[in-house]
Protein backbone atom coordinates (compact mmCIF):
# COMPACT_ATOMS: atom_id res chain seq x y z
CA UNK A 1 0.00 0.00 0.00
CA UNK A 2 2.67 2.13 0.86
CA UNK A 3 4.07 1.86 -2.55
CA UNK A 4 1.29 2.55 -4.40
CA UNK A 5 1.31 6.08 -2.13
CA UNK A 6 4.33 6.78 -3.31
CA UNK A 7 3.42 5.99 -6.81
CA UNK A 8 0.28 8.01 -6.84
CA UNK A 9 2.07 10.68 -4.81
CA UNK A 10 4.55 10.77 -7.46
CA UNK A 11 2.10 10.57 -10.43
CA UNK A 12 0.80 13.94 -8.74
CA UNK A 13 3.84 15.64 -8.63
CA UNK A 14 4.83 14.62 -12.57
CA UNK A 15 1.30 15.70 -13.33
CA UNK A 16 1.65 19.49 -11.35
CA UNK A 17 5.01 19.71 -13.05
CA UNK A 18 3.58 18.72 -16.43
CA UNK A 19 0.85 21.67 -15.94
CA UNK A 20 3.38 24.01 -14.50
CA UNK A 21 6.06 23.65 -17.85
CA UNK A 22 2.67 23.71 -19.83
CA UNK A 23 1.50 27.44 -18.99
CA UNK A 24 5.28 28.69 -18.14
CA UNK A 25 5.92 31.49 -20.49
CA UNK A 26 2.21 32.39 -21.28
CA UNK A 27 1.92 35.92 -20.08
CA UNK A 28 -0.15 36.32 -16.92
CA UNK A 29 -1.54 39.67 -16.56
CA UNK A 30 -1.08 40.07 -13.04
CA UNK A 31 2.85 39.50 -13.18
CA UNK A 32 3.40 41.99 -15.95
CA UNK A 33 3.64 45.99 -15.97
CA UNK A 34 2.12 48.62 -18.45
CA UNK A 35 2.77 52.42 -18.31
CA UNK A 36 -0.37 54.04 -16.80
CA UNK A 37 0.12 56.71 -19.87
CA UNK A 38 1.12 56.55 -23.55
CA UNK A 39 2.22 60.10 -24.63
CA UNK A 40 2.42 60.70 -27.91
CA UNK A 41 5.41 63.73 -28.84
CA UNK A 42 5.45 65.61 -31.82
CA UNK A 43 9.19 65.93 -33.43
CA UNK A 44 11.92 68.33 -33.57
CA UNK A 45 12.86 70.56 -36.64
CA UNK A 46 14.77 67.71 -38.74
CA UNK A 47 11.34 64.97 -38.38
CA UNK A 48 13.16 63.23 -35.41
CA UNK A 49 11.92 62.37 -32.25
CA UNK A 50 13.67 64.58 -29.77
CA UNK A 51 16.03 62.53 -27.32
CA UNK A 52 15.37 64.13 -24.51
CA UNK A 53 11.59 63.64 -24.72
CA UNK A 54 9.12 61.20 -23.44
CA UNK A 55 8.35 59.44 -26.27
CA UNK A 56 8.74 55.42 -25.23
CA UNK A 57 6.87 53.30 -23.39
CA UNK A 58 7.94 50.12 -21.71
CA UNK A 59 6.06 46.96 -21.03
CA UNK A 60 7.56 43.74 -19.08
CA UNK A 61 6.24 40.20 -19.66
CA UNK A 62 6.32 37.57 -17.12
CA UNK A 63 4.48 34.37 -16.38
CA UNK A 64 2.74 32.23 -13.51
CA UNK A 65 6.14 31.49 -11.96
CA UNK A 66 6.65 35.57 -12.60
CA UNK A 67 9.58 34.61 -14.90
CA UNK A 68 10.21 37.42 -17.71
CA UNK A 69 8.85 35.90 -21.07
CA UNK A 70 11.93 36.25 -23.61
CA UNK A 71 10.28 37.03 -27.35
CA UNK A 72 6.77 37.87 -26.94
CA UNK A 73 5.14 39.81 -29.30
CA UNK A 74 4.03 42.69 -27.49
CA UNK A 75 1.03 45.09 -29.24
CA UNK A 76 -0.37 48.41 -28.45
CA UNK A 77 -3.52 49.23 -30.37
CA UNK A 78 -4.78 52.75 -30.10
CA UNK A 79 -8.10 53.65 -30.33
CA UNK A 80 -9.63 55.93 -33.50
CA UNK A 81 -9.04 58.71 -31.65
CA UNK A 82 -5.22 59.47 -32.35
CA UNK A 83 -3.27 58.69 -35.58
CA UNK A 84 0.48 57.71 -35.06
CA UNK A 85 2.79 59.00 -37.45
CA UNK A 86 3.90 56.67 -40.69
CA UNK A 87 8.07 56.80 -39.34
CA UNK A 88 7.50 55.23 -36.39
CA UNK A 89 9.01 51.52 -36.53
CA UNK A 90 6.95 48.82 -36.37
CA UNK A 91 3.78 50.08 -36.94
CA UNK A 92 0.38 48.89 -38.84
CA UNK A 93 -2.73 50.31 -39.39
CA UNK A 94 -5.75 48.14 -39.26
CA UNK A 95 -9.07 49.76 -40.05
CA UNK A 96 -8.59 52.86 -38.67
CA UNK A 97 -7.00 51.58 -35.56
CA UNK A 98 -2.88 51.66 -35.56
CA UNK A 99 -1.07 48.99 -33.98
CA UNK A 100 2.77 48.66 -32.99
CA UNK A 101 4.58 45.72 -32.15
CA UNK A 102 7.59 44.73 -30.60
CA UNK A 103 9.51 41.54 -29.27
CA UNK A 104 10.52 41.35 -25.30
CA UNK A 105 14.22 41.14 -24.55
CA UNK A 106 15.94 38.60 -22.01
CA UNK A 107 13.86 40.79 -19.44
CA UNK A 108 10.58 40.13 -20.86
CA UNK A 109 10.74 43.99 -21.63
CA UNK A 110 9.90 45.99 -25.15
CA UNK A 111 10.27 49.57 -25.67
CA UNK A 112 8.15 51.05 -27.95
CA UNK A 113 8.90 54.59 -29.61
CA UNK A 114 5.56 56.58 -30.00
CA UNK A 115 5.11 59.86 -31.65
CA UNK A 116 1.26 60.97 -32.75
CA UNK A 117 -1.53 63.51 -32.86
CA UNK A 118 -4.80 63.64 -31.44
CA UNK A 119 -8.39 64.52 -32.37
CA UNK A 120 -9.26 67.13 -30.19
CA UNK A 121 -11.41 69.68 -32.71
CA UNK A 122 -12.74 72.52 -29.61
CA UNK A 123 -12.30 70.71 -26.10
CA UNK A 124 -15.56 69.10 -26.51
CA UNK A 125 -15.88 65.11 -25.33
CA UNK A 126 -14.80 63.29 -27.89
CA UNK A 127 -14.49 59.95 -28.44
CA UNK A 128 -12.65 58.12 -25.06
CA UNK A 129 -10.63 61.64 -24.57
CA UNK A 130 -7.43 59.21 -24.41
CA UNK A 131 -8.85 57.27 -21.43
CA UNK A 132 -7.87 53.86 -21.55
CA UNK A 133 -7.05 53.96 -25.26
CA UNK A 134 -4.40 51.80 -25.78
CA UNK A 135 -4.66 48.55 -25.49
CA UNK A 136 -1.73 46.22 -24.92
CA UNK A 137 -1.59 42.70 -25.83
CA UNK A 138 1.29 39.78 -25.56
CA UNK A 139 1.50 36.98 -27.92
CA UNK A 140 -2.34 37.73 -27.79
CA UNK A 141 -3.16 37.53 -23.95
CA UNK A 142 -4.57 41.35 -23.26
CA UNK A 143 -2.42 42.89 -20.48
CA UNK A 144 -4.40 45.60 -19.68
CA UNK A 145 -4.89 49.27 -21.13
CA UNK A 146 -3.11 52.84 -20.88
CA UNK A 147 -4.21 56.52 -21.00
CA UNK A 148 -3.11 58.15 -23.76
CA UNK A 149 -1.83 62.27 -23.75
CA UNK A 150 -0.73 64.34 -26.80
CA UNK A 151 0.72 67.04 -27.26
CA UNK A 152 -0.15 68.06 -30.70
CA UNK A 153 -3.90 68.22 -29.44
CA UNK A 154 -5.30 68.55 -33.24
CA UNK A 155 -3.11 67.09 -35.29
CA UNK A 156 -5.88 64.48 -36.30
CA UNK A 157 -8.90 66.63 -36.66
CA UNK A 158 -8.76 66.24 -39.71
CA UNK A 159 -6.75 62.90 -40.79
CA UNK A 160 -6.50 62.34 -43.20
CA UNK A 161 -5.06 65.61 -44.58
CA UNK A 162 -1.76 66.61 -43.54
CA UNK A 163 -2.27 70.08 -42.62
CA UNK A 164 -2.28 70.67 -38.76
CA UNK A 165 0.53 68.95 -37.49
CA UNK A 166 2.87 69.68 -34.89
CA UNK A 167 2.95 71.37 -31.50
CA UNK A 168 1.18 74.89 -32.09
CA UNK A 169 -0.60 77.57 -30.17
CA UNK A 170 -4.03 75.78 -31.33
CA UNK A 171 -3.31 73.09 -28.54
CA UNK A 172 -2.92 75.07 -26.22
CA UNK A 173 -6.14 76.20 -27.31
CA UNK A 174 -7.64 72.88 -27.03
CA UNK A 175 -5.89 72.65 -23.60
CA UNK A 176 -7.53 75.30 -22.08
CA UNK A 177 -10.56 74.14 -23.32
CA UNK A 178 -10.39 70.84 -21.94
CA UNK A 179 -9.25 72.15 -18.48
CA UNK A 180 -12.18 74.82 -18.10
CA UNK A 181 -15.28 73.00 -19.54
CA UNK A 182 -18.40 72.95 -17.98
CA UNK A 183 -19.29 70.78 -16.36
CA UNK A 184 -15.72 69.90 -15.94
CA UNK A 185 -14.61 66.00 -17.53
CA UNK A 186 -11.20 64.30 -16.49
CA UNK A 187 -9.10 64.17 -20.06
CA UNK A 188 -6.46 62.26 -20.02
CA UNK A 189 -5.53 63.41 -23.31
CA UNK A 190 -4.31 66.78 -21.83
CA UNK A 191 -2.76 65.35 -18.48
CA UNK A 192 0.56 65.79 -19.29
CA UNK A 193 2.48 65.47 -15.87
CA UNK A 194 0.05 62.11 -15.37
CA UNK A 195 -1.37 63.56 -11.95
CA UNK A 196 -5.17 62.63 -12.57
CA UNK A 197 -6.03 66.06 -12.65
CA UNK A 198 -5.46 69.26 -15.53
CA UNK A 199 -3.31 71.90 -13.86
CA UNK A 200 -0.65 74.34 -14.05
CA UNK A 201 1.96 71.46 -14.13
CA UNK A 202 0.81 70.06 -17.78
CA UNK A 203 1.56 73.44 -18.71
CA UNK A 204 4.85 73.12 -17.64
CA UNK A 205 5.07 70.13 -19.50
CA UNK A 206 3.34 71.36 -22.71
CA UNK A 207 5.69 74.60 -22.45
CA UNK A 208 8.85 72.02 -22.84
CA UNK A 209 7.77 70.67 -25.98
CA UNK A 210 6.87 74.53 -27.70
CA UNK A 211 9.35 76.21 -26.65
CA UNK A 212 12.26 73.94 -26.28
CA UNK A 213 15.36 74.69 -28.38
CA UNK A 214 15.55 72.73 -30.95
CA UNK A 215 12.18 72.58 -30.79
CA UNK A 216 10.53 69.68 -30.33
CA UNK A 217 6.81 70.77 -32.26
CA UNK A 218 7.22 69.64 -35.59
CA UNK A 219 5.17 67.34 -37.47
CA UNK A 220 7.39 63.66 -37.63
CA UNK A 221 5.94 63.05 -41.58
CA UNK A 222 2.13 61.29 -42.44
CA UNK A 223 0.32 60.76 -39.90
CA UNK A 224 -1.31 57.01 -40.14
Amino acid sequence: MTGLVRKATLLVVLGLVAATSAIAGIPVPANCTIPTFVDLVACDGTGALPPAAKYKATVTVRDIGNFPVINATVSLSFCADFRIYSVIPGGTVVGSVFTNTALTDVNGQATVEISGAGNNSNGGSFGTNGLACVTWTANTVVLGTSNVAAYDEDGATIWPVQTLQGVQTADLTRFAQDKLALPPVYKPRSDFNHVSGLDTGDLTFFAQYKLALPAYNSNCGTLN
